[in-house]
């Protein structure tokens, strides 16, 4: 049992590590988000002003931007999919440690 039980402290350690990065990665991605949103509007505005030059300047830049984006988003699904897993990990091994208790319980003929 006390393997079990330390199983289940690391699994949750586990579990918190990888919400921390989901939450790290999901952070990053606002900023990434918003310089989008702003590059696509300067580039409008230096279309509307015939700056061409600085209109492919921008969109460049918000090119380079998307790419990040996109890669953050992989890392995010992916931390999300790791989180579900170790998640249903804890579920079978608390449910494995509690059977393990109940079968040791004094009372547990009383079921």
């Amino acid at each position: 049992m006390p393997k079990l039980a330390e199983v289940l402290e690391q699994l949750r350690s586990d579990i918190a590590d990888v919400v921390q990065a989901r939450e790290r990665v999901q952070e990053s991605m606002t900023p990434l988000a918003q310089a989008q949103a702003k590059l696509g509007q300067q580039a409008e505005t230096a279309r509307r002003i015939g700056r061409e030059d600085l209109a492919r300047t921008a969109l460049a830049r918000q090119e380079s931007v998307q790419s990040q984006l996109a890669a953050l988003g992989l890392q995010y699904d992916e931390l999300l999919a790791e989180e579900a897993r170790l998640e249903a990990k804890l579920t079978v091994t608390a449910r494995a440690l509690q059977a393990k208790i109940d079968a040791l319980s004094p009372s547990a003929s009383l079921h």
